[in-house]
């Protein structure tokens, strides 16, 4: 008689939260509440107060992306290292995405900005934004190929 056993391994999606208010790469688990950067199931909390960066050093899929605290600046930072997220994600007052040579997000996914996006060379924003506050564009080569609602 034969036995086969079935072990299925569960992602559980979860909020990953950047710790404290210093600049830092996103790829340093140190910087993160469970000691590894956010993946693709999970949702990225970017809302510590404080005036910081979080650059993007490498290609980052997630679930969600939370950016913006109660007080100062919380800026999300990324040069030609894609951001996507699948699900509704959301810039609050105090935060910024910023970027060079960056595609943000995916068709059909929306951004709701309260918060600022600057665009400089070569971005690429094939999602829908709700746009509550301000999209600076300072140089060429920027499509926003999703819709834009102001």
């Amino acid at each position: 008689m034969c036995s086969t056993i079935f072990l299925f391994n569960t992602l559980k999606a979860a909020n990953v939260t950047w710790l404290s208010a210093v600049n830092g790469n996103w790829s340093d688990g140190t910087k993160w509440s469970g000691g590894v950067a956010p993946g693709v199931n999970d949702t990225a909390v970017i809302t510590v107060s404080g005036t910081y960066t979080v650059t993007v050093n490498t290609p980052v899929s997630l679930a969600k992306l939370v950016v913006g605290g109660a007080s100062g600046t919380q800026k999300l930072y990324s040069t030609s290292s894609p951001i996507d997220f699948a699900n509704t994600s959301q810039i609050s007052g105090g935060g910024t995405i910023e970027i060079y040579s960056t595609t943000l997000g995916h068709a059909g996914v929306t951004l709701v900005n309260n918060g600022k996006i600057q665009l400089y060379y070569n971005n690429t924003l094939p999602l829908i934004i709700n746009n509550n506050d301000t999209i600076r564009v300072s140089h060429s080569g920027n499509y926003i190929t999703g819709t834009l609602n102001n």
